[in-house]
């Protein structure tokens, strides 16, 4: 699932109140009885920087941007599904709100979005590092007269994952980095009246990511505090004056709110914000609120039943 990503939206009157509760019905719907512990023996993950790790979950949030004369909301379902050894597929599709200070709020479906992601390194039992390439695919499916996405895009990442080990009474502080690339399918509404009243060229943006995450399990991997800087550099677009980098600083958190006995011990939920720190601001900050459900695979079952001895 991509993750994660504020998008300017616009049109309806479903609240997001109303969503969460939607979200939240769903992952009960799908949790499975008897799931085990998988939502705290997971590797630990950011909030906003792409995971290193792939994995069988079912996800559903709530972005919230602020942006420059107005307000953004996104309400994603996803899932990511393990359909080879180290093959990872996904899917999410977006609803996208957009709440100017002065006009009309707005709502429709956004850019869906497809990936996939191949695990490079590590398998079991190399220890805890990992290494995957991911592809993601948005096609304009969103509503580009209102500036809900429509734009597209597609993009390739790097994700490096790896745990160190802090103290002996802790559990491996988690490292992950991120270094992405992305470019637009086709240009938004004010890229093209920009392009046409400036006589420019119409360029399609281009962008490269570049997250750093620091997580440290904590309780048994019950609470799972994050740290995150969140690098964003423009090298091409419709003016030259929007080409630059930022970052923004982010700071969230993981939590496992049910006993490994319960039907949903498989339930995470994140919160986390950000907010930016350099001069060159492509908005004014945002947070975002995640629930996760986590499923076994069928290779980690099979190494279980392996290691089960004989009677």
């Amino acid at each position: 699932m991509k993750r994660r990503r504020i998008q300017r939206a616009a049109g309806g009157r479903r609240t997001p109140g109303r969503s969460v509760r939607c979200i939240l019905l769903s992952l009960i719907l799908a949790a499975p009885a008897g799931a085990g512990h998988l939502a705290r023996e997971d590797p630990p993950e950011p909030i906003f920087t792409q995971r290193a790790f792939i994995e069988n979950n079912l996800e559903g949030g709530v972005d919230w941007g602020r942006g420059f004369g107005t307000q953004d909301l996104e309400l994603g379902l996803g899932v990511t599904w393990i359909v080879l050894d180290r093959l990872q597929l996904g899917a999410e599709i977006p609803l996208g709100i957009s709440i100017p200070d002065d006009g009309t709020t707005h709502a429709d479906l956004s850019d869906i979005n497809l990936s996939a992601k191949w695990l490079l390194c590590c398998k079991e039992p190399m220890g805890y590092t990992f290494v995957a390439a991911r592809v993601d695919v948005s096609p304009p499916t969103g509503d580009r007269k209102h500036d809900i996405g429509g734009t597209g895009s597609f993009g390739f990442s790097l994700d490096l994952g790896h745990g160190f080990t802090v103290s002996e009474s802790l559990q491996d502080l988690s490292i992950q980095f991120q270094a992405s690339y992305f470019q637009q399918m086709r240009l938004s509404r004010d890229q093209l009246d920009t392009a046409r009243s400036l006589g420019l060229s119409k360029t399609l943006e281009k962008r490269v990511l570049w997250n750093l995450a620091f997580v440290q399990p904590l309780f048994g991997g019950r609470l799972q505090p994050s740290f995150e800087l969140l690098g964003t550099s423009i090298v091409d677009a419709v003016q030259s004056a929007d080409e630059g980098s930022s970052l923004q600083l982010a700071v969230g958190f993981w939590v496992v709110p049910f006993g490994d006995g319960h039907p949903l011990s498989n339930l995470s939920i994140g919160l986390g914000g950000r907010v930016p720190v350099t001069n060159r601001r492509e908005d004014q900050g945002g947070a975002a609120l995640i629930f996760e459900l986590a499923f076994e695979s069928s290779q980690s079952r099979a190494r279980k039943t392996a290691k089960v001895p004989s009677p």
